[in-house]
């Protein structure tokens, strides 16, 4: 590729907008928009797998593996792991809950399949939350 080309591939997203029935819009501010409501819903139910958080107390990434885990009685609302290092021979699983999410990085893949799941899995989690 030479440089010319090289120079019309390079932009930045808010030079860029799109109109969609009259309407102009930037698209870094509906990415900005969409990322804002992704976090949201995130973290107003269950974080989705994948999601990479801080816990309150930590200074070590976590990356959610699964939901409603038991160990000795106690049901946490998470099982996750140290991001990123996964599950090895040095590192285990971690187990904790919602409430105890200080800040989120990144929010796993959401879709409906996803969305229908979490709404199962809160109505049957015994540490409920109540929501919809």
């Amino acid at each position: 590729m030479n440089e010319s080309n090289k120079e019309r591939m390079i932009g930045n997203l808010t030079d860029y907008t799109f109109q969609i029935n009259g309407s102009t819009e930037n698209i870094k501010e509906q990415i900005d928009k969409r990322e804002k409501q992704k976090i949201s819903e995130g973290m107003n139910k269950y974080m989705p797998i994948g999601s990479i958080v801080m816990l309150k107390n930590s200074d070590k990434l976590k990356m959610i593996l699964g939901f409603n885990y038991e160990l000795q009685g106690k049901t946490y609302d998470y099982v996750s792991c140290e991001y990123p290092f996964g599950i090895n021979l040095n590192h285990g699983t971690i187990l904790f809950n919602h409430d105890q999410i200080d800040r989120v990085y990144h929010i796993g893949y959401i879709n409906e399949q996803e969305r229908a799941f979490k709404k199962e899995l809160d109505l049957e989690s015994p540490n409920h939350r109540g929501l919809k």
